[in-house]
């Protein structure tokens, strides 16, 4: 087997190991045309559809809380905190009752959403009006706001705005117990 051949069969194995997709292999003579990376979430969301359009995060875009509940708003505040930390981008926490009159981020805990998601699973939805990340628990809310980090954060350069594209994403855990092995012996 030749050594480019044996890379690529490594690659794939490797990529379908870790739930990636495999690199494509195509020559000059039959590349695709290129689409938008997927962007990079850990863990994997179990569903993420694109939409058309995109929405900019700038400095003192508004955060509303959807929730009278505290840990919603404890949540809310520890994003804004991360996204500041990590890209110096502040967004603004709205005061509880805040009307809506321009596009924000918007963090909504809802008890009645359907019981498919569970109490760790979320759904966040991106579009040209806004960012909203929806859960029935506070533990989806936090897990939604951790993926919406992620996105905001697909590189660390210090800016004052970030555009998103439009896009869905549900994701609930595959398993009960959350966690990573790594054994480096073998």
């Amino acid at each position: 087997m030749r050594t480019g051949a044996r890379h690529a069969l490594l690659g794939g194995v490797l990529c379908a190991a870790l739930g990636a997709a495999p690199p494509l292999l195509a020559t000059a003579r039959e590349a695709a045309p290129a689409s938008p990376p997927e962007p990079a979430l850990i863990p994997r969301p179990a569903s993420l559809e694109r939409g058309a359009g995109e929405f900019v995060v700038r400095t003192g875009t508004p955060v509303r809380v959807e929730s009278a509940w505290p840990e919603a708003i404890g949540i809310a505040r520890g994003f804004a905190e991360r996204l500041a930390a990590s890209r110096g981008l502040r967004v603004d926490l709205a005061p509880r009752g805040a009307r809506a009159e321009r596009a924000a981020i918007v963090f909504a805990l809802n008890p009645s959403l359907p019981s498919a998601l569970g109490d760790e699973g979320y759904s966040l939805a991106v579009d040209a009006h806004g960012i909203r990340v929806a859960a029935r628990a506070p533990a989806g809310l936090f897990y939604g706001g951790v993926t919406l980090w992620q996105l905001l954060t697909q590189d660390f350069a210090r800016t004052d705005a970030i555009t998103l594209p439009a896009l869905r994403i549900d994701d609930a855990p595959r398993f009960a117990w959350r966690g990573a092995l790594l054994d480096s012996a073998r």
